[in-house]
């Protein structure tokens, strides 16, 4: 990942499910998944000063029927934004200072309803 540091022309970096593999290696080796999740959003955190970077990560369902990122705690450090998606009704909502908005999905993209 050190070398996306190098590479020319790049204007955002997106990452899909960056937590799948700290999911796995979390119930058998938790301390070493929360090291490796920490190792790579801290350079991740680094590269985002010149290229912004956007992260998803997998949800599960808590005891209280919650929906919450998994390894939540680790992302909330190293994230300057963390948004949430619901979907009925569909809204975006701002977990950073909990402002949020309905949305549409059109043809022309991502409307935001007010």
């Amino acid at each position: 990942m050190k070398n996306l540091e190098e590479v020319k022309n790049i204007s955002l970096i997106v990452i899909d499910s960056i937590t799948h593999h700290y999911r796995r290696l979390y119930s058998r080796e938790p301390e070493l998944a929360k090291g490796m999740l920490g190792k790579q959003l801290s350079i991740l955190n680094k590269i985002s000063k010149k290229i912004p970077i956007l992260i998803t990560s997998q949800v599960y369902s808590n005891m209280n029927n919650d929906v919450q990122a998994v390894g939540k705690d680790i992302l909330i450090k190293f994230s300057k934004t963390i948004i949430k998606l619901e979907k009925n009704p569909r809204k975006i909502i701002n977990e950073t200072n909990k402002k949020n908005s309905n949305f549409e999905i059109t043809n022309e993209g991502i409307k935001i309803l007010h």
